[in-house]
């Protein structure tokens, strides 16, 4: 990987932990704890405390946009692959790797944040073939709630294991070795061997996770009679173990782990420095931006240990020749022209078309004057036409059940006679009743009421007046028609027969 001069551009370096965030810039660090919402996430108060805390580091608002921010990342859900190529340019090694990332990984590499370094194996090892490539990934759902932290401080962002970046403290001649960062309930494993690529394990080990009342988390003090470490510490092998972490923390791993170490004794503390807001993490970062494999210095033969991890796969396109080939140059050239000229043969093509269609619209246009005539009619006629049915809807729905109209006269003037008879006298007051109250009507006058010989029925004669079309155009009526029979006849299931009444026969 190359090394990014930092003398041109501002930089931080951070590290999320379990519970804090550290931040260094420039001789000045700061550090925050984190708090968490109910599902896992930061809460607004703590991202803006971090925006607040970086921006500070950072000082003048013209490094924004050149700041660069390289933020070591926990291990869990990291997976490191090595992959062997061919030889292969380095502008193509991308490309060929997100295929393998698409064979080798569960999700695509748009799904994850991902990066790749060459490994020092088989340097190491002195084999003389081009050296497996290690490759980094973890999925993007880890860093994007981060991510969307630091971008709105600057947009280049680098995200790195901490485990690597501690690893460049270990001295350069120690070859096996592990290093072991504790943390409150889960430590960080990493086992680095000549013959095979770095490995990480996630232990449920920590500090904080020694509770009498729970023997499966006291199972880490050593007792008297024990000669084997119990699990989970019986992952870490007999090599020698570099333990990370703040300094209260790491002695008293090194304690409870000393009585284990049968071959190399007590672990070797890799503490946080004493600076600041500065970590063990971030010390190794510096360390690894600050060297270059010909220093000789400690750590020098580790410092392509900053495996850059980017949200994005990375595209290069390498660049043969200052000047522009002659065949892309002709084909700019040719779409240039074509853009040019794509107007004009438009209007060619489409000419005759448009000209068809011109004229049925012409035609259709001298249509529109018959269409407004025969409309205005049909208008007029609905506005004047006499409400007859609405008269006869009024009628039906009044006359008391067992009646008979026998006559009913509609002038265009709104005057309705209707004669016929009634049972009894009480139903020609409950008839009359019902046309008033119906709105329909403004006058109901009984003109003449008689009985019959045999006393069984009411003759009737009545007027009435129908009210103008403003007044009833409040009123909802909702007269039968044949159309509205026949609808409600094909949706609504069959009825059984119902017997008809019995009517008595008019008087002779």
């Amino acid at each position: 990987m190359k090394t990014v001069s930092w003398r041109r551009q501002k930089w931080v370096v951070a590290e999320l932990r379990a519970n804090s965030f550290h931040a260094w810039a420039e001789g000045a660090g700061w550090e925050m704890p984190l708090t968490r919402g109910p599902d896992g996430r930061l809460n607004a108060d703590c991202t803006e405390a971090i925006v607040d805390g970086l921006r500070r580091l950072l000082g003048s608002s013209s490094w924004i946009s050149q700041s660069r921010i390289i933020c070591a990342i926990p291990a869990r859900g990291l997976i490191l692959r090595a992959v062997s190529l061919p030889p292969t340019p380095a502008a193509d090694i991308p490309r060929i790797l997100q295929l393998h990332l698409e064979a080798e990984f569960p999700l695509p590499p748009e799904s994850l944040t991902w990066g790749w370094l060459p490994s020092l194996t088989t340097q190491s090892m002195g084999v003389e073939e081009p050296p497996p490539i290690m490759v980094g990934a973890v999925r993007k759902d880890a860093t994007d709630e981060l991510a969307a932290v630091l971008s709105r401080v600057t947009s280049q962002i680098v995200f790195t294991p901490g485990l690597l970046a501690r690893a460049a403290l270990v001295p350069a001649d120690t070859m096996p070795f592990a290093v072991l960062d504790v943390g409150p309930t889960h430590s960080e494993l990493l086992c680095w061997h000549p013959a095979k690529p770095p490995s990480i394990r996630v232990l449920a080990w920590g500090e904080s996770s020694e509770n009498d009342n729970n023997p499966s988390l006291t199972s880490s003090r050593p007792s008297p009679q024990s000669t084997t470490a119990p699990a989970p510490l019986n992952q870490i092998p007999d090599i020698p173990l570099f333990i990370s972490g703040p300094a209260k923390t790491v002695h008293w791993a090194i304690n409870r782990l000393s009585p284990f170490r049968s071959t190399y004794g007590r672990p070797v503390p890799l503490t946080d420095p004493e600076e600041p807001g500065l970590t063990a993490a971030m010390e190794g970062i510096r360390r690894i931006q600050n060297s270059s494999p010909s220093s000789g210095t400690s750590g020098a033969e580790r410092s392509t240990l900053l495996l850059e991890m980017h949200r994005e796969p990375v595209r290069t396109v390498p660049v043969r020749s200052g000047r522009i080939p002659q065949r892309p140059a002709a084909m700019a050239a040719a779409l240039l022209l074509a853009v040019l000229l794509a107007p004009y043969l438009e209007a060619l093509l489409l000419q005759p078309a448009l000209a068809r269609r011109l004229t049925a619209l012409k035609s259709e246009s001298e249509q529109l004057a018959v269409i407004d005539r025969e409309l205005s009619f049909l208008q007029f006629l609905e506005q004047n036409q006499s409400p007859h049915v609405d008269a006869v809807y009024v009628v039906a729905n009044a006359i008391p059940q067992g009646s008979r109209i026998e006559t009913m006269n509609l002038s265009r003037q709104g005057e309705v006679s209707l004669t016929g008879w009634l049972r009894d006298p009480s139903q020609l007051g409950e008839f009359r009743l019902k046309l008033i109250n119906s709105g329909f009507f403004s006058t109901v006058v009984v003109e003449d009421q008689s009985p019959t010989p045999d006393r069984q029925r009411i003759n009737f004669r009545i007027t009435a007046r129908w009210k103008d079309a403003t007044e009833r155009a409040a009123l909802k009526l909702s007269p039968v028609t044949p159309d509205s029979v026949q609808a409600k006849s094909t949706n609504s299931p069959p009825l059984s027969p119902q017997p008809k009444a019995e009517v008595p026969p008019p008087p002779r």
